[in-house]
């Protein structure tokens, strides 16, 4: 997929930009840590092995597919190696996919949830129950009119912690309301 304009200082640029799936009838909204190989290839995220899985095990079931959800990633490049980058690189790399973020603002979250990222089940399929436990809280919360968003993984939740851990936030075991942003 061609890089935008705005990521040619970014430290990833010669691996490809894959931009957020983000449908106008979205009714949640999921964040990973990186796109995949894959995802570049077909220039959508969520389509590699571990995301096929993941839309077919947890989103299917809940009657969600990836035309009614946001798909976004803290970083929309594939890393080279796969593993996502540490340190000063982890952090430019950061900064510059930033500048794509407005879509989850846009979705106005009234709802936040962590979980681990899904990528995990093709080392530990053991967590499996975890996973399902929390897609289906995600069901729940849109039949309730709430519009939530999952944290998949240690990276989203630590770009969105400014978001979710403000005073004006209730929380309930990994789940934080926005008052402020209520739907009526």
């Amino acid at each position: 997929m061609v890089r935008p304009d705005h990521c040619r200082l970014c430290p990833l640029k010669s691996t490809g930009h894959v931009p957020d799936a983000n449908p106008p009838n979205a009714v949640a909204a999921f964040v990973f840590r990186h796109v995949h190989r894959d995802d570049l290839i077909y220039g959508e995220p969520m389509t590699s092995k571990g995301g096929r899985y993941w839309e077919r095990t947890f989103l299917h079931p809940l009657g969600m597919t990836r035309q009614n959800v946001i798909l976004s990633s803290v970083l929309r490049c594939f890393p080279p190696g796969g593993e996502t980058p540490t340190g000063p690189t982890y952090d430019a790399a950061c900064r510059h996919c930033r500048h794509y973020d407005g879509a989850i603002e846009a979705f106005q979250p009234t709802v936040w949830g962590i979980t681990i990222n899904p990528a995990v089940l093709l080392k530990t399929p053991n967590q499996e129950t975890f996973i399902q436990r929390e897609m289906e809280r995600v069901a729940q919360f849109v039949q309730e009119g709430e519009r939530p968003v999952l944290l998949c993984g240690e990276e989203a939740r630590r770009k969105y912690a400014p978001w979710i851990e403000g005073s004006q936030k209730r929380y309930r075991g990994y789940w934080w309301w926005d008052d402020r942003r209520k739907v009526a």
